[in-house]
């Protein structure tokens, strides 16, 4: 029964959200001027902990994913660098598009947070329009949406980032996928989205 539904799947189209590799930059507690300049770290570091891919790797989902020819990947370096991790002898195409949604650190005084705790605080004030940045909420969210059309097209894998992805995931159950597969380490991601019925090359 179980080879049966996984044949099924097979011929399903298939859309593929990968989150990059966790980058290692210091987390430690700091102030938030610190945490910024660890931010860009984080945004050009290439020292990622790849061996979070290991187990997927060894995994039958790995080896069917690489079959698909088209793999979109986010202009960052994590990014890049998982991908050519996950996929070196396939084409990597670069959407601008897929970078990670605006994140600066919300400058407060006097506090000492890890890394990641800054990240979420700033995150959650961006969301709420008082981290204003170069791009709000909206103009991310429109740049999503531009970007559907190219991803829904073929069976695809698409290395990027938290925010992006979870956008993204919203217009996958808007039609109807849903996830067969979800393999989480660290920051590393794999989720595999398939939908029996929608037509591919078709106008959204």
């Amino acid at each position: 029964m179980r080879l049966f539904f996984n044949c099924i799947f097979d011929d399903m189209p298939k859309i593929v959200l990968i989150r990059h590799a966790t980058p290692l930059v210091d987390g430690s507690k700091c102030d938030s001027t610190v945490a910024q300049n660890r931010l860009i770290n984080y945004n050009q570091t290439e020292h990622l902990a790849l061996d979070e891919l290991n187990s997927f790797k060894q995994s039958s989902a790995y080896q069917d994913i690489l079959l698909i020819e088209k793999v979109f990947v986010s202009p960052l370096i994590r990014a890049q660098k998982t991908a050519e991790a996950l996929f070196p002898n396939n084409e990597r195409i670069i959407l601008e598009d897929l970078k990670e949604f605006d994140l600066k650190i919300i400058n407060i005084p006097k506090i000492k947070l890890t890394l990641n705790l800054w990240f979420i605080l700033s995150r959650i004030l961006w969301l709420l329009g008082l981290n204003k940045t170069q791009n709000s909420i909206h103009q991310e969210k429109k740049r999503v949406a531009k970007l559907i059309p190219t991803l829904l097209q073929q069976d695809c894998c698409i290395v990027g980032h938290g925010f992006i992805q979870h956008e993204i995931k919203k217009y996958l159950r808007k039609y109807h996928f849903v996830k067969s597969f979800h393999e989480k380490n660290g920051c590393f991601c794999v989720e595999i989205f398939q939908n029996p019925t929608y037509k591919q090359n078709s106008s959204l």
